[in-house]
């Protein structure tokens, strides 16, 4: 049932997952993966947004690596967090611009920002 969803929302459906319980991790991990999933679709937050929402405003890197090291990508919807200006940040363990990992991250803020009924990107 879960991969169903996962593929409409991959799709284009909307779905925010939130009756899935998050993943075990450490509690900062923890507390990343519920503020992330706290961001609306079509919407991306900053990596310092996400360190405050936990708790820790200044472990930003940490924050990055708890979206690194999230085992439901999608569900827990860690492509929404981006970098400061124009730093899109990592996907899935990478930060290579040209790499695959970013273009799957692109893709996934691309098809929120397109989907019908979805607000426009906006950075805090």
């Amino acid at each position: 049932m879960l991969r169903a969803r996962v593929e409409r929302a991959l799709a284009g459906a909307a779905d925010d997952f939130a009756d899935v319980p998050i993943p075990d991790g450490t509690p900062f991990q923890q507390a990343c993966w519920d503020a992330c999933r706290g961001i609306p679709r079509g919407d991306t937050r900053t990596y310092a947004w996400l360190a405050a929402a936990a708790g820790s405003p200044r472990a930003l890197r940490a924050a990055g690596q708890a979206m690194r090291r999230n085992p439901m990508p999608v569900v827990v919807p860690c492509h929404r967090v981006v970098g400061t200006g124009t730093w899109i940040g990592g996907y899935s363990g990478s930060a290579r611009g040209d790499g695959p990992e970013l273009s799957l991250k692109r893709w996934l803020l691309d098809l929120e920002r397109t989907s019908t009924d979805v607000p426009s990107l906006s950075r805090r």
